[in-house]
């Protein structure tokens, strides 16, 4: 009970002629006298009490011959208060001390019938209106006063300026029927913009005067303002709608295509940032793009932990402040996917949060199913209010909050109105918070005597900590300041430095932390207790704790010193075998390059030779075959003359045009001619030499005549090459196949060119795969053994029997005569 304020300095006296009465003066400031005190303690003995609290507050306690006890309680303002009913079960007996941590919180009384603990009811900052009513949706309106949706008897009207209800009756507006309302918006005219059934209303609160508008699409359950004039509604039946007063159409949301219909009740809904509409159902939250009419659900996978949604908010930041069933609080950043969650184990009065309403200074109060919490912008909570602080009802209701333009509070509930004034309130807190947490015991190994600790007294003194390598643990127990029901305290604690956020211990007052982190850091608890306030300050000890000695970073340090003079050490060492080794490369280089000079003049002598003696050669074998044409009779010896002494003229032929090539000095003699009709004389010749052998020549030109640019000496020596080697090494009644043909040949990226394309094929031996790419190796000769006889696969020449081997020049001398011409063979 609140009384007047009375001045801060009291005397008591006994007053002997009023039979021994106590008489109470006060100190005048004003006059600087004492003075008798109007309101005098009625029949009060001589026994008075004088008892103070932590938090300058003071209580005078009286008793009177009946030993009945009257008190009041004077703040630290100066405010006084009576506290006599706090006594009345005291009747009769003695009181022998009072104490506690603010009185107009707590008293704790010592008397000879025990202990007891009593608890004050402060009201201040909140008032309540329409007790019994169920409360819904809210608008303040331009005449300081507040419209209010109640569940059973339509709608009413708090004044703010003198705290009265009245009901609100406007001819041709349904505010005086009973309607579940949802929300209240104003247009850029100053209209209100309500819904009403299947109607949307505008209420001009300045003429008094209603315009109802029905867009056609059933009963409207809730609605919210986009962009322009445009609002979004939602059907009973969850089909989402964007609507125009002006052209009174509602166009259906789409997904894909088809119609949106949202499952479950909307119990929020926000036109946000990037044209986003958030639909808060419990079904989910809705996440909407306007612009692009794509939909997303989120809500039933993390960071979220219950995808049944009651109330929805949206801050500054863009940050979606989320009431759930279950889950208490979510608090998600729609553009990083941050999620903070706040539950009754973060001190939250009730997991079930109906309404959210920010207030001016950027804190957060949240009206749950047992009682308002107060949050900051980071979730972390300030203090509970529950009936004990003034409420009429613990449980609120969905779409029943709002903030009036002075920043007070209302809060609807399922039994009425509440109107808070957060200053207040947040003052009260203030006052209040003088809440301690203190060790009360405390185990840990001591580095200094080796030996386990357990400390119980002294406490205070106890701040810093050595934990060695191997003992790195911690055994505590707590408590606070408070005796008001010990057992609904709550505590949490964090590793400064080391956790990002604090583990929450419930009503759990021990700790026991093993295998600590290594590293200087410090351990905070914090707690708060029933009536949900925190301690001012958390519990702070500064732990080091020490890490083994192979993985401290002078370890490491050492461990890298001499890493670095062994890997200095290895480099001088690898330094010195380079030099040596690059000497001994130089060496070898030197050697390498003069036996390469010597062999170039050997190579150099050795093809001087061949072209000297190849010229010597040529002139006899010239003479050979022309004397071998006079000889008369000794036909079988003068046609053996004349074929090796022309194989012999060949042979001594190629190895003057390898040595021409070599020399850069073999030029093409192009003349322009059908190639075809070349290659038919040419063939005409080999026939007779594939008769000989059982062989059956075959010519197969895929054009009827081609007129080319070709040199004939070179081409006949190709041609030559590859008939003998083909006719050579094919058995009898075998075939040789030469094919001619037109294709394009790539000459340059992206270009190409008309090209002669001849094929030379046989039903011989073949050549092995693995031996395939030597072939065209000058001098190189493959050997393959069949029976007793060895089997050449080079050509000297025409005219040579299948006996007679190779030189290993023919193929060689073909591949580079083809790529003078500009071509390539393989086979």
């Amino acid at each position: 009970m609140k009384v007047n304020p009375l001045d801060d300095v009291f005397i008591f006296l006994k007053d002997l002629s009023a039979e021994n009465a106590v008489v109470q003066y006060k100190y005048n400031k004003e006059k600087d006298i004492i003075e008798r005190v109007e309101r005098q303690p009625e029949n009060v003995s001589a026994t008075s009490l004088v008892f103070s609290d932590d938090s300058g507050n003071y209580l005078f306690l009286f008793q009177d011959k009946n030993k009945k006890h009257e008190a009041f309680l004077q703040d630290a303002a100066g405010v006084c208060y009576d506290y006599s009913t706090f006594f009345t079960d005291l009747e009769g007996g003695k009181v022998y001390s009072l104490w506690g941590q603010d009185f107009r919180d707590q008293v704790g009384i010592c008397s000879d019938q025990g202990i007891h603990i009593k608890n004050a009811i402060n009201t201040s900052g909140i008032r309540h209106f329409l007790d019994g009513e169920g409360i819904r949706a809210m608008v303040e309106l331009p005449d300081n006063k507040v419209m209010i949706t109640s569940q059973t008897v339509g709608n009413d009207l708090l004044g703010l300026k003198d705290n009265t209800v009245s009901k609100i009756s406007v001819p041709g507006c349904p505010f005086d029927v009973q309607h579940f309302r949802t929300a209240f918006y104003y247009d850029q005219a100053g209209k209100l913009v309500t819904s009403d059934g299947d109607l949307m209303i505008k209420y001009d609160p300045l003429t008094q005067s209603c315009e109802s508008f029905a867009p056609g699409i059933g009963t409207i359950r809730s609605f919210c303002p986009a962009n322009s004039d445009r609002y979004v509604l939602i059907t009973n039946d969850g089909r989402l709608f964007l609507y125009r007063f002006s052209t009174n159409q509602a166009t259906p949301l789409l997904d894909n295509g088809k119609p949106i219909q949202i499952p479950g009740f909307p119990n929020g809904m926000i036109y946000g940032q990037k044209d986003r509409l958030w639909l808060a159902s419990n079904s989910g939250l809705w996440k909407i793009n306007l612009a692009t009419q794509q939909m997303e659900v989120l809500g039933k996978e993390a960071p979220f932990v219950d995808p049944r949604f009651l109330s929805m908010k949206q801050d500054k930041k863009g940050r979606l402040w989320l009431g759930t069933v279950l889950g208490g609080l979510n608090i998600y950043d729609p553009d990083t996917g941050d999620m903070i969650i706040v539950n009754s184990d973060a001190g939250l009065a009730n997991n079930t949060v109906a309404s959210i309403l920010e207030d001016e200074d950027g804190d957060w109060w949240l009206g749950t199913y047992n009682g308002i919490s107060i949050v900051n912008s980071n979730g972390e909570l300030i203090t509970n209010l529950n009936l004990k602080d003034g409420l009429i009802e613990k449980e609120n209701n969905r779409f029943a909050a709002l903030r009036t333009q002075d920043g007070k509070l209302l809060f609807g509930t399922i039994n009425g109105l509440h109107l808070i004034d957060p200053k207040i309130i947040k003052g009260r807190v203030e006052q209040k918070n003088n809440l301690r947490i203190y060790l009360t015991s405390l185990e840990y190994f001591d580095e200094e005597k080796g030996a386990k600790r357990k400390e119980s007294d002294r406490l205070n003194d106890l701040d810093k900590f050595k934990l060695p390598s191997a003992n790195r643990y911690l055994n505590l127990s707590f408590a606070l300041s408070s005796y008001f029901k010990p057992k609904e305290s709550q505590y949490a604690y964090m590793l400064e430095g080391i956790d990002s956020d604090w583990t929450f211990l419930g009503s759990q007052h021990t700790l026991m932390l093993n295998n600590l982190p290594p590293g200087k850091y410090r351990l905070l608890i914090k707690g708060r207790d029933a009536n949900g306030y925190w301690a001012r300050e958390p519990l702070a000890l500064d732990i080091h704790a020490r890490e083994f000695f192979y993985k401290s970073p002078w370890f490491y340090a050492l461990i890298f010193l001499l890493a670095g003079l062994a890997a200095i050490i290895w480099i001088w060492r690898l330094r010195i075998e380079i030099n040596e080794a690059t000497q001994q490369i130089r060496e070898d280089k030197a050697i390498i390059e003069t036996q390469a000079e010597r062999l170039k003049e050997k190579d150099k002598t050795k093809s001087l030779f061949f072209t000297n003696i190849s010229h010597e050669f040529r002139t006899p074998l010239t003479v050979i075959s022309g004397m071998a044409n006079q000889i008369e009779g000794q036909d079988k010896i003068k046609t053996l003359i004349k074929r090796n002494s022309l194989s012999l003229l060949n042979l001594v032929n190629q190895i003057l045009d390898l040595r021409k090539l070599e020399l850069g000095k073999l030029k093409l003699e192009l003349v322009q001619a059908d190639v075809v009709q070349y290659l038919q004389y040419l063939l005409a010749s080999y026939e007779a030499m594939a008769e000989l052998k059982g062989v059956k020549l075959h010519f197969i030109p895929k054009e009827k005549e081609l007129f080319m640019d070709f040199d004939q000496e070179k081409l006949l020596r190709i041609v030559s090459n590859l008939l003998s080697n083909a006719i050579k090494f094919t058995p009898k009644d075998g075939h040789v196949y030469l094919v001619l043909e037109k294709r394009s040949m790539e000459k340059e990226a992206g270009q190409s060119v008309e090209a002669l394309y001849l094929s030379v094929s046989d039903t011989g031996v073949g050549i092995p795969k693995d031996k395939q790419a030597h072939v065209f190796d000058r001098f190189y000769q493959l050997e393959e053994e069949a029976g007793t006889r060895a089997k050449k696969y080079q050509y000297r020449g025409p005219g040579l029997s299948a006996e007679t081997t190779g030189s290993g020049i023919g193929l060689a001398l073909t591949k580079d005569l083809i790529t003078l011409m500009g071509g390539s063979i393989s086979l």
